[in-house]
């Protein structure tokens, strides 16, 4: 009499296989796209939760007090292109995991040095004083690839325009982080995004 062969024990060990290679594959994605914290306010989710209301009132007067552009120059100071969406961390987070084709697509030539210029326009005959921004450059892709551009200084008498030092950027997706100081302590911030197609011709 011929013995019925038995296939359960294949079967067991295929499924336990299937499932080291599906863990591994996650744990590999996980380490190749990690979560990230959002750097928008530079302080603690905890943190953030417990000071909304102050923060949007403070963002609010700013909204209302100044129109603004943001202007990215080449090594000449000619503007490449000029982007007027820029917008508070709290308006923008639907948009920060997706393409939005509000925001400027522009290319720069490799190791080409750039600069921003802010232009804060004001609205009102009282409008915030004492304003200082500092601005950093943050990666949707990388953990910890938070850059500090530094200070940027106001040009000209009326200091509507607030302009960086110059710096090179690297090919990929960018969002762009401006932090406001005004009034002394109150704190206004806008983010936008940059896409960045460099072409070598060296």
């Amino acid at each position: 009499m011929q013995t019925q062969k038995n296939y359960w024990p294949l079967a067991i060990i295929g499924v336990i296989i299937f499932g080291v290679i599906m863990v591994s594959i996650s744990i590999t994605i996980a380490l190749k796209n990690p979560i990230q914290d959002d750097n928008a306010y530079f302080t603690k989710k905890r943190i953030v939760d417990e000071n909304i209301n102050q923060l949007l009132i403070d963002q609010d007067i700013f909204d209302a007090s100044f129109n603004r552009y943001l202007d990215i120059l080449d090594s000449s100071d000619a503007t490449l292109v000029r982007d007027t969406n820029l917008l508070s961390p709290y308006q923008s987070k639907p948009h920060r995991d997706k393409f939005n084709p509000k925001f400027p697509t522009q290319a720069f030539i490799d190791k080409q040095n750039i600069r921003l210029a802010l232009n804060l326009i004001p609205q009102k005959a009282e409008s915030p004083s004492e304003i200082h921004i500092k601005a950093y450059l943050d990666s949707y892709h990388q953990a910890n690839a938070l850059q500090d551009l530094g200070e940027l200084i106001a040009d000209g008498v009326e200091n509507t325009r607030y302009l960086s030092s110059a710096f090179k950027i690297p090919k990929g997706r960018w969002k762009l982080i401006f932090e406001i100081t005004y009034d002394t302590d109150h704190k206004a911030y806008l983010e936008t995004e940059l896409f960045v197609d460099m072409v070598d011709i060296s």
